[in-house]
């Protein structure tokens, strides 16, 4: 006897950079750090990187490079759900007096006379905007958990990294603090001037440790500490 079980729906934040990599068609992949942290208990012989599922829960050992540990991680918490289950993107949204209307801020887009009818603050951060007022719906096609240090290039660039060379800002704030985002930088020696490529930022996954520091350090899981993630693959299903 096959057991259908039913597709979940939830929602998800997303920042003004996401929404933007989601209308070019790039995101393809989110990421959010585990909450709350694993605990961790010492296990005997060496650990391996391979994740296996077990009792319902994600078990997971990091490589000795990092320590002897097996980590139990409850598939429950995951704010992605599972694989099949839906997710309505939560965004920013500001009213603009000029036009009298309220607009998307990641590209500016008028909300429609319906959602403005409904909608009472001057604002909504992604975390307020409600759940009718969304306008993208993603699909989960799988789910794991891993290491933040084992994102990569592909990684990043499935999870909407800007790839131009002038990237955009973050929560107000410049991604690169050494080429405020331009990619290069003068370097100055006795033969005169010259461009460089800034080490810094000059890779997808550099620029991507740059965002999640900025999104997530101060709340204690900044990219030094190489944290546990929920890593969603998803895709957009609707409109």
């Amino acid at each position: 006897m096959v057991i259908e079980t039913q597709a979940k729906e939830q929602l998800v934040n997303c920042v003004t950079d996401q929404v933007r990599a989601l209308l070019d068609g790039r995101l393809t992949q989110m990421r959010l750090p585990v909450r709350p942290k694993p605990q961790w208990e010492e296990v005997p012989g060496v650990a391996t990187d391979d994740p296996a599922l077990w009792g319902g829960r994600f078990q997971y050992q990091c490589g000795p490079e990092q320590c002897d540990v097996d980590v139990e991680i409850d598939d429950r918490r995951c704010p992605y759900g599972k694989a099949g289950d839906v997710l309505y993107v939560r965004e920013s949204i500001r009213y603009c007096p000029e036009h009298d209307n309220f607009y998307f801020v990641a590209d500016s887009k008028g909300c429609g006379v319906e959602i403005f009818s409904r909608l009472k603050k001057r604002f909504y951060s992604s975390a307020q905007m409600p759940r009718w007022a969304s306008r993208f719906m993603l699909e989960v096609v799988d789910v794991r958990v891993e290491r933040l240090h084992q994102i990569t290039e592909e990684d990043a660039r499935a999870e909407g990294v800007f790839t131009g060379m002038e990237y955009p800002y973050e929560n107000g704030e410049i991604q690169c603090p050494v080429c405020r985002g331009a990619g290069v930088y003068v370097l100055h020696s006795m033969g005169g001037a010259s461009e460089v490529d800034c080490e810094q930022c000059d890779s997808l996954r550099k620029r991507s440790r740059m965002l999640w520091n900025i999104r997530y350090e101060k709340r204690g899981f900044g990219w030094h500490l190489n944290p546990w993630t929920w890593v969603g693959a998803v895709k957009r299903v609707a409109p």
